[in-house]
């Protein structure tokens, strides 16, 4: 009794070696501990039943039947080569859609009230009436601060 004390002791400072250990799973698992050792019994009995599902693991491992690698290769094979053409074409997709939108991007144009502009005298024309309304405003707001000033 006292030396699996010492022994626990020992565990619980990380200095036991692989057969130790054994030792106190079969100890906990024959031998119903004392007061003072009950606490702990749970910790080795769970390693006693991880090994017992192990092994029953190990079992279930054995007994999956093979699969045949040919059709697996075949089925990676086809899943690699239709990703390959999946970006292929979006690519393609891609590119001439970008392609087909270069005209867009040389052409001067300004979109207002939701129409698109191109005449430069049109654009012009809004352009100073919105400099003009900025204008107007910014007077106003001098001489709201001049009066407020006074």
């Amino acid at each position: 009794m006292n030396e699996m004390k010492k022994l626990v002791d020992k565990y619980f400072q990380g200095e036991t070696t692989r057969e130790e250990e054994q030792r106190l799973r079969q100890y906990f698992s024959k031998v119903t501990p004392t007061d003072e050792l009950a606490e702990i019994a749970p910790l080795f009995t769970y390693f006693s039943e991880e090994e017992s599902v192990t092994e029953f693991l190990k079992g279930l491992r054995e007994d999956v039947p093979v699969v045949d690698n040919n059709k697996k290769t075949r089925r990676i094979r086809f899943l690699k080569i239709a990703s390959m053409a999946a970006c292929l074409l979006l690519g393609v997709f891609l590119l001439n859609r970008i392609a087909g939108d270069d005209h867009g991007l040389t052409e001067n144009s300004v979109w207002i009230n939701g129409e698109k502009v191109t005449t430069i005298g049109v654009v012009r024309a809004y352009a100073e009436t919105s400099f003009e309304k900025v204008k107007s405003e910014e007077n106003m707001l001098e001489e709201q601060l001049r009066l407020m000033g006074e």
